[in-house]
């Protein structure tokens, strides 16, 4: 990813813009969805995030994705699908959505027929990094997944990613995360 810090000013003065357009408020976060290890090639996990929820896979590549996690169609939670090559193809009626959202295949139309552009899945901007699949919430990311690895010997250090089981309760919410490097 190729963002200047120089123009960082200029795109956080442009988030949230787009709301009218969009019908959502981007937020400038990235967001630890999953463990790397959790998202297996061939498979499909849904997650709920934000107010919504999404599905992530590894496409033929190794490369992971997330998009959002209903069907077009009949609305089918696609956590369900089945991974095709670079595709995801929904249980309900074969729909297939393609890395970046679009579908690719809608089996019952006519070879000549056109796909609706309005059958998209919105597709995330992803990043693993540190044993940790990141989902940027907006179409564009404003800057890069946050790392350490510029300040660390990374070879030689030792860290391991977990999920915890201790609930914690904060309010408001994102008052935990002010602190998460201090676990």
């Amino acid at each position: 990813m190729d963002i200047a810090t120089d123009a960082l000013p200029e795109l956080f003065s442009q988030a949230g813009r787009d709301y009218e357009t969009t019908g959502y408020e981007q937020c400038w976060c990235w967001y630890p969805l999953a463990k790397s290890e959790d998202v297996k090639s061939g498979a499909i996990i849904g997650q709920d995030f934000l107010d919504g929820r999404v599905v992530m896979y590894r496409d033929s590549t190794g490369t992971a994705r997330a998009m959002t996690a209903f069907c077009r169609h009949m609305g089918c939670d696609l956590s369900l699908a089945e991974v095709m090559g670079d595709d995801i193809r929904c249980p309900f009626h074969y729909w297939r959505y393609g890395p970046d959202g679009a579908c690719t295949k809608i089996p019952s139309l006519e070879e000549d027929s056109k796909i609706p552009k309005r059958a998209k899945l919105f597709s995330y901007p992803t990043e693993e990094r540190l044993g940790l699949i990141w989902v940027f919430n907006g179409e564009k990311p404003l800057y890069l997944v946050p790392s350490f690895e510029a300040h660390v010997d990374m070879p030689n250090t030792i860290w391991r990613v977990f999920e915890s089981t201790e609930d914690y309760r904060a309010n408001p919410w994102w008052i935990i995360t002010t602190n998460a490097f201090d676990f």
